[in-house]
């Protein structure tokens, strides 16, 4: 994890969907896309439910405990997704 944020961090054509660690705040590697979230991947990650481990909604639901702002969260869910499809 801590690799593929130093990449990303470096390389501005680089977006990561670390789907399984953004499930619960307790997965080993999560707190470091916390970090990066807030600090300087905002724009660059992009949520993923880690199908079929855990359902869309409950995906979700555990998603809000990062403790994001409506705004990053908004980014993180959707609107980076569709910046980068051009949609």
């Amino acid at each position: 994890m801590q690799e593929a944020c130093g990449i990303a961090f470096a390389h501005s054509n680089i977006t990561l969907s670390p789907d399984l660690y953004m499930v619960g705040t307790d997965i080993p590697g999560a707190e470091l896309y916390i970090r990066a979230a807030r600090h300087y991947l905002g724009d660059r990650l992009l949520f993923g439910t880690a199908y079929p481990s855990r359902p869309l909604p409950e995906s979700v639901a555990v998603f809000d405990d990062w403790g994001l702002d409506d705004d990053l969260k908004a980014r993180i869910l959707g609107l980076n997704a569709a910046r980068l499809l051009g949609l």
